[in-house]
């Protein structure tokens, strides 16, 4: 194994304890127990990247913290560390997870299996107390630096450990990295963490840290890892120009709202948007963006992999085609677009999937770009033309709609004069084969109202610029809710509006740009049983 690009994996396997008749307890101190319990789990979940059941803790009870253990919960500490240890041994349950990467070998050839183990500065918050170990690194930083350094040897020793049970790859998780300042972070997590992507050079190799990592990216690529794990707060379209040729940007379905929560089928349609947007890209990894809980449903790991599977499989044959027609998009190249477009047509690239994993994918890009700070009105200005220039040639093969009228009205709010998200909005729904009536800008409340009587859309779009228009956007609701025989769902979309406007303003949805647009659209038409 020598890259993750292109795999398809949930992380770590904790939802296997539901598979066994035996609690995380036994299953945390019994080797034959853990093995069983991953085992049937990866015979229902095809997973490219196996992992052997890790807790979080198994490094800080090396390091002197009390652990506390329970049936139907992950250990966790329950008294830190007395003293900072001279030194650190393996642990009866280390070398548990050890045999069991050997049997795991065994069981699934050809395989990879990875060597989950916990970066230095979070096991030495969690055996020092993490509290006691961020003010260290302030008003002690020597002996901050002692607990990591005695962390980073146990780090090293459980790798080696590991790596010759037979585990192919390095994946180092310190969650805890993630609340260091740029400042800090080289002293107290990086420096350690370079220490042992070094030590294992010869070895693939990845990084997590949980949260928006933005602001460290540079020097956790320093770091060496092999690839980023990305958190589900992260927009991956926001920092893939930051990653070099060959780190496998990895990520990152929600574990939570997304993975644990949701159906086995709407699981499915999440992971095939996001593959739809990043699987083109030539190092993307297709993960989660943290461990799956005990709790996640198996079938919904299940649906996870093999979506995945099938969304990545469909990209693979065109993304060499695909990657520079939405990199020309989103420059706003309009002239060289629908060229690009005729290319993919010729060579037999679905309509659907030039429009979603190369027009829409470059709207994507610069929404998320431009909410992180890296591009401007005039690069969506830009991008807008050559959105339209690949509209114009790709739109005739595309899927036509059956509605007789628009689906939705579409305005920006009175007092706000501004066109631009709009207008990306109304070419993005009518590309979906959305029908739009778009009423322009400085839209009062009687002028949608009438619009939506006339045409009878089920759907009102509501965008807000300006603080002024946000101040509008509750007249205009309500206008919407009392001047209409029928219900009509009204979505509100932005720079000025946001999710927590939405209740205060009587919407149903926000949209923070296009691309999330269509999907709130298509699923207020899905309640209100009206489709496309």
């Amino acid at each position: 194994m020598t890259s993750l690009a292109g795999l398809v994996y949930p992380i770590n396997a904790l939802p296997a304890a539901r598979l066994l008749d035996k609690g995380i307890d036994v299953i945390s101190h019994d080797p034959d127990a853990k093995f069983e319990a991953v085992r049937r789990y990866y015979e229902r979940v095809d997973a490219d990247l196996l992992f052997f059941f890790s807790d979080i803790v198994i490094q800080a009870e090396a390091l002197g913290a009390t652990l506390a253990y329970g049936p139907s919960s992950m250990p966790r500490v329950a008294a830190r560390a007395d003293m900072l240890p001279e030194r650190t041994v393996s642990s009866p349950r280390m070398r548990g997870n050890a045999e069991v990467v050997t049997r795991l070998k065994a069981a699934f050839p050809g395989k990879p299996v990875a060597a989950m183990v916990y970066g230095p500065f979070t096991v030495a918050g969690q055996a020092a107390g993490e509290e006691v170990l961020m003010r260290a690194c302030l008003r002690e930083p020597a002996l901050a630096r002692a607990w990591v350094d005695t962390a980073l040897d146990a780090a090293a020793d459980y790798a080696r450990l590991l790596l010759d049970a037979g585990a192919d790859l390095l994946w180092i998780s310190d969650p805890f990295a993630g609340l260091l300042s740029p400042e800090r972070f080289p002293e107290f997590a990086g420096e350690a963490l370079g220490s042992l992507f070094t030590t294992f050079s010869g070895t693939p190799s990845a990084l997590h840290i949980c949260g928006d990592t933005s602001r460290l990216l540079a020097l956790i690529l320093a770091t060496g890892a092999g690839g980023v794990s990305f958190d589900q707060a992260m927009d991956l379209l926001s920092v893939e120009d930051a990653m070099p040729r060959g780190r496998a940007i990895i990520g990152n379905t929600d574990p939570l709202a997304v993975a644990e929560a949701l159906s086995p089928s709407t699981v499915g349609e999440d992971v095939d948007s996001l593959v739809r947007t990043m699987g083109i890209h030539p190092d993307f990894s297709l993960s989660t963006g943290c461990a799956l809980p005990p709790s996640t449903p198996v079938e919904n790991a299940a649906a996870f992999v093999d979506a995945g599977h099938a969304a990545m499989l469909l990209l693979a044959r065109h993304a060499a085609l695909l990657h520079p027609l939405a990199a020309t998009v989103e420059r706003g190249e309009h002239a060289t677009v629908p060229g690009l477009v005729e290319t993919c047509m010729d060579a037999g690239v679905d309509p659907l999937t030039i429009l979603e994993s190369g027009l829409m994918r470059a709207v994507r890009k610069q929404s998320a770009l431009h909410e992180s700070g890296k591009s401007h009105l005039a690069d969506i200005l830009l991008m807008a033309d050559a959105l339209n220039a690949g509209m114009s040639r790709l739109g005739p093969h595309l899927p036509q709609t059956k509605a007789s009228g628009p689906l939705m009205v579409l305005g920006t709010a009175a007092g706000d004069h501004h066109a631009i998200g709009k207008d990306v909005l109304a070419a993005v729904l009518k590309a979906q084969g959305i029908p739009v009536l778009d009423l322009g800008v400085d839209v009062s409340p009687q002028r949608f109202v009438k619009a939506l009587e006339q045409t009878g859309a089920p759907l009102a779009g509501v965008s807000a610029f300006t603080s002024q228009a946000r101040a509008a956007l509750p007249s205009i609701v309500n206008a919407i809710r009392t001047g209409l025989a029928t219900p009509v769902g009204v979505v509100i979309g932005g720079a000025a509006a946001s999710q927590a406007c939405v209740a205060s303003v009587g919407a149903d949805a926000y949209a923070k740009d296009a691309a999330g647009a269509v999907r709130v659209v298509k699923a207020l038409l899905a309640r209100l049983g009206t489709s496309a």
